[in-house]
């Protein structure tokens, strides 16, 4: 067996159940369908409604190439659902409307202008994203990342999307 393709998922409260998927795939997937607010670091500050089956059976192999079968429901789902798109070139943003898209596309385009030469605020975004991995509350993230606004304290974007990104997790937890 290759391992070309893999997903790693962690979507428990303590973030202590790290699941691996090596060439998973989607074997079945419920009649009913769920819409359930999405967003992604491959679009950076954008969430919408994306309505997806409510459960899925997926096969894959796990971390010692053994194979597997996943029934999954509710936010392990539609995590799995959104990272095999990933590795099928799909992004969210693809199931919504024309309109949608367009907007977001005209979105993006103003903030990669707004990004300096260097792409500070793009490095920015990213490392704010991986405090809130790494801290259980937004006070803790924030703290940490002031160390990084250190270099550039007037870096209010970068700010912003922290809190923004740390809300949004705090409603999926919910």
């Amino acid at each position: 067996d290759v391992h070309e393709r893999v997903i790693v998922l962690d979507v428990s409260d303590a973030r202590d159940q790290l699941r691996v998927f090596i060439n998973p795939e989607i074997v079945s997937t419920s009649d009913e369908t769920k819409i359930f607010e999405e967003g992604c670091l491959s679009v950076p500050g954008i969430y919408d409604e994306v309505e997806r089956p409510d459960r899925v059976t997926v096969r894959a192999l796990d971390e010692n190439g053994k194979p597997f079968e996943l029934q999954a429901d509710g936010l392990l789902a539609v995590c799995v659902q959104h990272e095999i798109d990933h590795l099928n070139g799909r992004v969210f943003v693809q199931y919504l409307s024309r309109l949608k898209q367009s907007r977001i596309k005209t979105r993006l385009q103003k903030a990669e202008r707004a990004v300096d030469g260097d792409g500070k605020v793009a490095i920015y975004l990213q490392v704010a994203n991986l405090y809130l991995e790494r801290f259980s509350n937004q006070a803790e993230a924030i703290k940490a990342f002031e160390k990084v606004l250190e270099l550039d304290p007037d870096n209010l974007q970068a700010a912003e999307h922290l809190l923004a990104v740390y809300e949004k997790r705090r409603d999926w937890e919910k």
